[in-house]
């Protein structure tokens, strides 16, 4: 497969895109931009993006009296995943929280709704059943359509029958055996729907002892099951990292990211003591670990986050600790994995973010002509001050809420794109 990068424009200036779908004109990405508020991008040929406008996306800005001294972070408004089907594009996410994880606001579930991909409209309210909650994904399914994600520290269920009207699963199953779970992708197959993420044992600390992969069915999108564990296999150890844009557990643990629909069955990915995890079910229910081909040595490249497949060939990507996108592909239906070589088109082409990654894909999108993939990079344009040891992309607060998220020096996050070509046979 040979890779380019979709050439720089002005629409994606100061953003990131998080998930990718067919619809529209052509293509939706979704994500968030660098001030807090929700992003849609539309492009009819993968090439050409164009950025659009919604007071839909707008977070709403807490009054004066209401900020949170010490936050580093202000209410936003983001879109983790989008679906495209009969009732419309759908895109979830959570809007309009401060940092909870510093003792603000708390996030709202938020679901957004589209019938072509240029005009939006949020369409779940600030009540309980979505408070405290993040949606990660979301798939056509169930009643209508389903989204999965967590809400305090458990796993979390939302459907809708029109895309309009939502309400959160009340399902004792959704924690049965678990003291902490999240769901981080949903697709509609095996008994009707099976969801992916991970969880924490009733006997174990949240975040301290490992996480394991948790893998739920439902028939119907509000009945749900997890799968024992003896059909997926353990993880086991301690440590904490970055998936999906969300902080998850990593060390010798092991978690489910993302799931794809194959030729024979179902492939999950994610990550599994330091290593890319990936796991192989026929039927959603047995799940078996894939074999890796070439290992990778630990913290050069342990988590996967998302996958797309096309007929027996499966591509994966996700990212290392030098800040490069790492592919791994199958060409047996997810039996057999070995990893490509990096891609020239997405390594660090001189960029740098806050946290020193430079490159991150976060989704694929399979078409016949290829893969397109969507993600963000940090840009760096300035002289690098010495001060700043390496981390020339760090924060400042000036004070004003509009500018809590400016860089420091000359730096900004822009959203990304790069199309693949399969290789003609």
């Amino acid at each position: 497969m040979t890779w380019e990068a979709v050439p720089h424009t002005e629409s994606l200036e100061r953003g990131w895109m998080k998930a990718v779908t067919v619809g529209g004109p052509g293509l939706v990405a979704v994500g968030s931009d660098e001030f807090g508020h929700a992003a849609v991008w539309t492009t009819e040929d993968g090439i050409e993006w164009r950025r659009v406008e919604s007071d839909a996306f707008k977070a709403e800005r807490p009054e004066p009296e209401d900020q949170v001294v010490g936050m580093d972070r202000i209410a936003e408004r983001y879109m983790a995943d989008v679906a495209s089907g009969p009732l419309g594009i759908v895109a979830v996410g959570a809007a309009d929280g401060v940092d909870a994880l510093r003792g603000g606001l708390s996030y709202h579930a938020a679901v957004w709704l589209s019938p072509d991909g240029e005009l939006w409209t949020r369409v779940t309210p600030d009540t309980d059943e979505f408070a405290d909650g993040h949606m990660h994904a979301v798939s056509y399914g169930g009643p209508g359509i389903v989204a999965v994600g967590e809400s305090g520290d458990q796993a979390a269920v939302w459907v809708s029958e029109d895309g309009t009207s939502w309400r959160a699963v009340d399902d004792p199953g959704l924690a049965a055996g678990t003291n902490w779970a999240r769901m981080w992708d949903v697709v509609a197959g095996g008994p009707g729907l099976i969801a992916v993420g991970e969880y924490g044992q009733p006997d174990e600390e949240k975040y301290v002892d490992p996480a394991h992969p948790g893998v739920w069915l439902s028939a119907d999108g509000i009945t749900w099951q997890r799968v024992p564990d003896a059909a997926i296999g353990e993880g086991r150890g301690i440590g904490m990292g970055w998936g999906r844009g969300r902080e998850v557990a990593i060390g010798d643990s092991a978690g489910m990211l993302s799931v794809a629909v194959t030729s024979d069955g179902f492939v999950a990915i994610g990550y599994s003591r330091f290593h890319p995890g990936v796991w192989h079910s026929n039927d959603g229910v047995e799940w078996t670990p894939a074999e890796q081909y070439d290992p990778i040595e630990p913290t050069v490249s342990f988590m996967l986050y998302t996958a797309a497949a096309a007929g027996d060939r499966i591509l994966a990507v996700g990212g290392d600790a030098e800040g490069y996108a790492t592919f791994w592909a199958s060409d047996d239906e997810g039996a057999g994995w070995y990893r490509i070589d990096r891609v020239p088109a997405i390594d660090r082409q001189g960029m740098m973010t806050t946290h020193n990654v430079p490159v991150l894909v976060n989704d694929l999108v399979v078409l016949e002509s290829g893969v397109v993939a969507v993600g963000h990079t940090g840009v760096y344009f300035g002289e690098v001050d010495p001060a700043l040891e390496g981390n020339v992309c760090g924060y400042e607060d000036p004070g004003g809420y509009e500018d809590l998220y400016a860089w420091s020096g000359s730096c900004r996050t822009d959203a990304a794109v790069w199309v693949g070509r399969w290789p003609e046979e």
